[in-house]
């Protein structure tokens, strides 16, 4: 049922209704609940009612121009407020005649070649300050053991032997090339 107020507007809808029109079965499930139902209620002020409408072009593509141009000039400010917070600024002088040391832009050719050179340099330096060292090391040490010649009894014990192993390779080395021969009536 549909309760009339003074106004001309439906009391629970806040709508225009028409005189003497019934509200249907059908068409009360179809309408939305009253705003009583409704916790959350927008509260537009007065500026936001100033403003333009947007489009949906304007809340993608324009809404991303504008965000990137207050970006740019925050990056800007940012840049603008640092360069004035430090009071060194660095020059740089040309000295006619000095270049680099590796010479990069004047003989970029041969800079690997170069710094093979000085590689190399630099590791055979390395080695002769290892070999001053170690010479060092050596000059500081005061043990010189001296070795002394093996008996004669050892020596001719150690001849003996040397000779019957050379006699056993040749006997192994004998009896390997005679297997390899068969007997003529095989």
């Amino acid at each position: 049922r549909r309760r009339s107020t003074d106004d001309g507007l439906d009391a629970t809808h806040d709508r225009p209704h028409s005189a003497g029109r019934a509200s249907t079965p059908g068409r009360a499930a179809n309408r939305a609940p009253p705003e009583a139902d409704f916790s959350f209620r927008p509260k537009i002020t007065s500026l936001a009612k100033q403003r333009e409408v947007r489009g949906t072009s304007d809340l993608s593509l324009g809404e991303q121009k504008r965000r990137d141009l207050r970006s740019k000039c925050r990056k800007e400010e940012f840049t603008k407020r640092e360069a004035g917070r430090y009071s060194f600024k660095p020059q740089v002088n040309s000295y006619n005649g000095v270049g680099s040391r590796l010479r990069v832009l004047e003989e970029a050719d041969t800079l690997i070649e170069r710094m093979a050179r000085s590689r190399q340099a630099t590791l055979s330096r390395c080695q002769m300050d290892v070999t001053r060292i170690q010479e060092k090391t050596d000059a500081e040490n005061t043990f010189h053991p001296q070795v002394k010649a093996a008996p004669e009894l050892i020596r001719r014990m150690a001849e003996s032997h040397r000779a019957l192993r050379e006699l056993r390779q040749q006997e192994l080395h004998r009896d390997a090339s005679t297997e390899k021969t068969r007997p003529a009536w095989q």
